[in-house]
């Protein structure tokens, strides 16, 4: 009976082996049968037209896949005349002619295209026409920011876009069934021109009406109506909807989300909000690289809606040469006040930076508050021990501290902002002791902001040309001598997400060890102009200033300011920008316990990470 098996599963297994030879056999024949060939397109296009024709190739697409006949291959290009010349009306050029021939070369079809673009149509005008009753004012196009005016190339994709946002834009008015009909074009070839019409359906006005909530499995239905920026009664508005739907997914708690209006008898509109709720449990992890400091990475382990109602437990631990730290953390949101979280967490930190090296507890916790969608608010205690070691000497920090933090973020990405502002104010006093004194009071603050022109509009890319700018201040009160303030509380300035061309806490007063001293204060400022190169690749080029000051103002003389500039290169995924930066100090200092003038601060400053640097 053994024997029997065996015999069976050998014959079943050889016989798959010989069904697939007979299948590489059988795709051999028919890839030595297939009309294999090549195509060329004219070399004296324009690389961006050229660009785009390829693109649209039927042709090109398909050349791994050669049809099995020539007659087959013919009737192929003759679709791609058609797809080639739709391309080059969708790009404007309403004159343009195509042609294919068919040369056998050897074992090879080339199919050579002869394309006469012909000239280039502009816009001479766009026109908005509404089917049904008028909206109750008219509106200018240059009212809502778009990418197209009169006089430019035609692109029809373009215009078609324009139409969906002018929809768009009566949807934030209280019209939730405002949509873009067909457009059309009128020609005037005499001046190569062309007049865009929009027709816009408006559908009747409404306010927000009742929301219903599909697809929970675990999660508390109030917390999802806790999110929602809109309430019963308002106007109808798709802002609203947007940004309710932005605060579900930030949650983390869902893998869907989607909200529609439902046409309803009265002038109240119901939604309906679909959600897929995503795994409970995940794990995740990054890593970044600096020159100073080599290779660091964290991995954490998270457990989303713990209780039923979005509370979060949350596992951190951060490796690298300069930061080792385990940190745990829980969160519970709606604590009291809906929109109100109650947060606290324990953490262990070694640090072994160039000014010292600390190992401290820390013990938090407080209340956030989201005011609005962008603004919140932050409040709490926190108690942290440290021993710390700086040029051979050991001290003891205990302190209690009692922060408030005011954030303010209006920027359409955390890890790739195009647009908004980003702003930071903490204040926290600290009571305790360090070598004998009694507390201090810190205080920072850091704002960001970003612009791009408004001939584009975000929604075409990530990759888009930015101008961001960034700036931080900071000073501590309460004690005359920075020697007072513990060193893993002093300002210091450099690094990653600093001044770059100087490495990490580096810039700034050294003592004669040529050990970095920190300050009682911090000035910090730069400007990055960030621009595509491709569909994925983007370039960035950047200058930015430091001081870090003994006395509560920072001095802002040549030998305390501190410049640097670089570049760098962005690779855009669907997780964000990869960012390679390489920066270079204008001022490189000497080593005053040097004899030979060596000198402190490296030629280059060298970073990899995901996302922005700001």
């Amino acid at each position: 009976m053994r024997f029997f098996l065996l015999f069976s599963l050998l014959f079943i297994l050889s016989s798959c082996n010989l069904w697939k030879v007979e299948e590489k056999q059988e795709s051999a024949v028919v890839n030595e049968r297939a009309a294999r060939y090549i195509t060329i397109f004219p070399s004296d296009l324009e690389p961006h037209l050229k660009t785009k024709l390829e693109n649209a190739s039927i042709l090109k697409r398909l050349e791994v896949r050669p049809p099995l006949t020539p007659f087959a291959l013919e009737k192929r290009a003759e679709k791609d005349v058609k797809e080639l010349t739709e391309t080059l009306e969708t790009l404007g050029y309403f004159d343009g002619k195509v042609h294919f021939e068919i040369k056998k070369e050897e074992d090879l079809y080339v199919i050579y295209f002869s394309i006469t673009p012909g000239p280039l149509y502009t816009f001479s005008g766009f026109e908005i026409h509404y089917n049904g009753p008028l909206p109750p004012h008219m509106i200018r196009l240059d009212e809502l920011n778009l990418s197209l005016k009169k006089g430019d190339a035609v692109n029809l994709e373009k215009a078609q876009d324009l139409g969906r946002k002018i929809a768009k834009y009566w949807r934030t008015k209280g019209y939730p069934f405002a949509k873009a009909l067909d457009m059309k074009g009128v020609k005037n070839e005499h001046e190569r021109t062309i007049l865009v019409i929009f027709n816009i359906s408006l559908g009747p006005k409404g306010t927000f009406g009742s929301t219903k909530v599909e697809g929970l499995t675990h999660l508390d239905e109030r917390f999802v109506l806790n999110r929602l920026d809109y309430k019963e009664g308002d106007l109808y508005d798709e802002k609203r909807v947007d940004s309710s739907r932005k605060a579900l997914l930030e949650t983390g708690l869902f893998n869907e989300v989607t909200l529609t209006p439902k046409e309803s008898s009265d002038e109240k509109t119901p939604l309906l909000i679909h959600l897929k709720e995503g795994p409970a449990r995940s794990i995740g992890g990054g890593a970044k690289y600096e020159t100073s400091y080599g290779v660091s990475g964290r991995i954490f382990w998270r457990h989303d809606n713990l209780l039923g109602k979005g509370e979060s437990l949350e596992t951190k631990l951060t490796l690298g040469r300069r930061k080792n730290e385990a940190k745990l953390a829980f969160s519970k949101p709606d604590f009291i006040l809906k929109r109100q979280t109650l947060y606290s967490a324990l953490s262990l930190t070694e640090e072994k930076n160039r000014p010292y090296h600390s190992k401290s507890a820390k013990v938090a916790g407080g209340l956030s508050y989201d005011a609005t969608p962008f603004l919140q608010f932050s409040y709490g205690l926190d108690y942290e021990v440290s021993r710390i070691k700086r040029n051979g000497i050991r001290t003891r920090s205990n302190l209690l501290g009692v922060p408030l933090i005011l954030d303010y973020d209006s920027t359409n990405s955390l890890l790739n902002p195009v647009e908004g502002l980003k702003c930071r104010i903490k204040t926290n006093p600290y009571r305790g002791k360090y070598i004998g004194h009694n507390g201090f009071w810190l205080n920072e603050i850091f704002a960001s902001t970003y612009f791009h022109p408004k001939i584009q509009t975000i929604e075409e890319a990530d990759n888009i040309f930015v101008l961001a700018t960034w700036g931080k201040v900071g000073v501590i009160y309460g004690q005359e001598n920075v020697q007072f303030i513990p060193p893993n509380k002093r300002f210091y300035s450099g690094g990653g997400n600093s001044v770059r061309g100087y490495g990490y806490q580096l810039l700034g007063p050294l003592d004669s060890n040529a050990t970095p001293i920190g300050g009682l204060s911090v000035l910090e400022f730069g400007t990055e102009a960030r621009f595509p190169l491709s569909e994925k690749v983007g370039a960035a080029a950047f200058i930015e200033a430091g001081s870090v000051g003994l006395q509560r103002i920072p001095k802002l003389n040549s030998s305390n300011l501190l410049w640097s500039g670089g570049i760098g290169i962005r690779y855009f995924t669907g997780i964000g920008p990869i960012r390679f930066d390489i920066s270079v100090p204008f001022k490189r200092r000497r080593d005053p316990s040097s004899s030979k003038g060596k000198k402190i601060d490296a030629p280059f400053q060298f970073y990899i990470s995901v996302g922005q640097a700001f």
